[in-house]
């Protein structure tokens, strides 16, 4: 298992918008591969959106990259190119004690809670989502 964890440093002020394309753009693109999870920065670098994509290895995310290159379905929508200034991408390999599973809830608890799973605080906890 691998993860490609996406940065985008959006234009000030773009983060709203840019989720709001990303949320129509979603179930589309999640016909290819899940989305692990997806966050924005609240503190610290601003205007950035997070996202993490588990593949099973970099052939499987070639596979999904080449087959959404193709979904003209998922071309119709506007993705977010024009708001991003700047793009990261990461390949992560998990720890061996970290099992996927474990990696989706802690990351949806963080995201609904604005708290790392087993905290009572920390970065985010200014905004917390329902």
């Amino acid at each position: 298992m691998i993860y490609e964890v996406r940065t985008y440093t959006l234009r000030t002020g773009a983060v709203a918008e840019f989720e709001d394309r990303f949320a129509k753009r979603k179930p589309l693109r999640e016909k290819h591969s899940k989305l692990g999870a997806f966050w924005h920065t609240d503190f610290g670098p601003l205007n950035q959106v997070i996202h993490a994509w588990p593949y099973e290895d970099l052939q499987h995310r070639t596979a999904v990259r080449d087959a959404m290159a193709k979904d003209t379905a998922l071309q119709q929508l506007p993705g977010g190119r024009d708001l991003i200034v700047e793009q990261q991408s990461d390949i992560m390999i998990p720890a061996p004690f970290i099992r996927h599973r474990e990696f989706l809830r802690d990351a949806d608890l963080h995201v609904r809670t604005g708290r790392p799973s087993g905290g009572a605080g920390g970065v985010g906890q200014g905004r917390s989502r329902p």
